[in-house]
């Protein structure tokens, strides 16, 4: 629907100079792998008709707004080589949006600084879009925004962290520093009870008991850091500036020093050697900084000041996984004949390559019986005509059109068309189809379509078997090395 995505890095990085025609052809390759194509048309006998071409690379990048698997347009995106800079509009909710999604993740691996991929408002560090990516793209890319808390800052450095609350970052829960990075956003945006309270809950279905352990542990932590710079303040013989010093050199020393006897030492005269090996060990940042500004009465970002420079944590690059594309776009290996290569075989299931095999027989049928080459044009209009009426939005590649153009006097592709011709007078595909055809009729009482917009119907409706048999087909006679090995031409 009104959905939108875009990477959060900030406005002083940008792709290097050098690498941006490199990160050009990468994109090239991955939105084709992930079905985006550009519109086109044709016209027959004075009626003009919708086509879907390759995208087409110029001097400037290139830009599409049709996908394959989803099988419908969006607004316009593409990638822009002057600027380094993959761009979008509207995306939905469906395959365009997944590959929009993947765009944004290999920018992100471009570039020489923090960035993040923002999808509807939730923030993620795209690792699920950069596998896909690295997949296809035969690469290893990594990402290493892993802490929320590092993404936090780049938001308030851009003025944005006002439109984002704890919920956009829920995809980080799951790692160490995903969950430490969430609890001092935490602490900062709504303070040091509201991380006890997060941490206190009582543990969900799906929390194993490890994890639930290590959440009260952490706020047992919480705790004990709160009340031991409370009693220090209560206790210590120091003026309160000196106190307030003395803790910003600890968590300054916590990031930078190991647990050393003499550090050790220096903290324990004053009841706090526990408190610096527990910000040594967990990495505690926000929290403890904000610990320290509410019992000192200061404002956190200016105990920030003092302490950015190191209080990081160590982030580890995501792993590498396959995630191939059929289960990275959700659907059936069937569905990438138009993808096929000689290089990269797809393996068919035994159905479709048994339905393969017919058409091959059904062809060399055709052939042997004698094509009837008498007005093949008007013939290839009425074909597509049918289809377009009975199976609603059978869009055909320019490409094969523009090829069958050029060899209209062959008897193969008119034969090949006329082979389409029965495909889609076939009683089951018509059958199958109509369920589309019925929910997209025009209501003249309320003066309205049934279904309404296209891209609201249900991938049931879209994909029913009558109209994936003829996608599939449409597919077959664009891709010329598949349909070479098909029919030998």
């Amino acid at each position: 629907m009104g959905a939108f995505a875009s990477i959060i890095k900030s406005d002083k990085v940008e792709v290097p100079q050098e690498k941006r025609k490199e990160l050009g052809e990468k994109m090239y390759k991955l939105m084709t792998l992930a079905g985006m194509m550009e519109d086109g048309s044709f016209s027959l006998f004075g009626k003009t008709y919708r086509t879907l071409k390759p995208i087409q690379f110029n001097d400037n990048g290139f830009y599409f707004c049709y996908n394959y698997f989803e099988d419908d347009f969006w607004e316009t995106a593409g990638y822009d080589e002057k600027k380094g800079r993959f761009w979008s509009n509207k995306i939905g909710h469906r395959q365009f949006a997944l590959g929009i999604l993947a765009g944004y993740a290999l920018e992100g691996a471009y570039l020489p600084g923090l960035s993040a991929v923002d999808y509807d408002g939730h923030v993620s560090t795209g690792k699920a879009y950069l596998m896909w990516a690295n997949t296809v793209l035969g690469e290893h890319y990594r990402t290493s925004n892993g802490d929320p808390w590092e993404i936090y800052l780049l938001l308030r450095e851009l003025g944005q962290e006002k439109y984002y609350s704890i919920n956009n970052f829920s995809g980080f829960w799951y790692t160490l520093n995903g969950f430490m990075g969430l609890m001092d956003i935490i602490a900062v945006t709504k303070g040091i009870q509201a991380v006890v309270d997060e941490l206190g809950k009582e543990q969900e279905e799906d929390e194993s008991d490890e994890d639930y352990r290590f959440r009260l542990d952490t706020k047992d932590d919480v705790n004990y850091m709160l009340k031991t710079v409370c009693e220090f303040k209560k206790n210590s013989t120091m003026p309160i500036d000196e106190q307030y010093e003395h803790l910003i050199e600890l968590v300054r020393d916590a990031f930078v020093f190991s647990i050393r006897k003499d550090i050790l030492e220096m903290y324990k005269a004053n009841n706090l050697e526990v408190l610096y090996c527990r910000i040594l060990i967990m990495n505690y940042i926000g929290i403890i900084g904000k610990i320290i500004a509410n019992v000192y009465e200061k404002d956190f970002w200016e105990v920030w000041e003092r302490i950015k420079d190191v209080a990081k944590r160590d982030t580890t690059k995501s792993k590498i996984y396959d995630y191939e594309t059929d289960e990275y776009f959700q659907v059936s290996k069937d569905d990438l004949i138009y993808f096929w290569t000689k290089e990269k075989p797809i393996e068919f299931s035994e159905s479709l390559q048994e339905w393969l095999q017919g058409l091959k027989g059904r062809f060399d049928q055709i052939m042997a019986e004698g094509v009837d080459m008498q007005s093949p044009l008007r013939r290839i209009k009425n074909i597509i005509d049918f289809g377009e009426s009975h199976y609603y939005k059978l869009l055909l590649f320019e490409d094969f059109i523009n090829e069958t153009m050029d060899n209209i006097a062959d008897k193969r592709f008119m034969a090949l068309w006329m082979l389409f011709d029965e495909v889609l007078h076939d009683q089951e595909n018509l059958e199958a189809a109509k369920v589309v055809i019925e929910h997209v009729k025009w209501d003249s009482l309320a003066n309205e379509y049934r279904c309404g917009i296209w891209w609201l119907m249900s991938n049931e409706l879209r994909f029913n078997k009558g109209r994936q048999a003829m996608r599939r087909f449409v597919a077959l006679m664009a891709n010329k090395g598949l349909r070479n090995k098909v029919f030998g031409f």
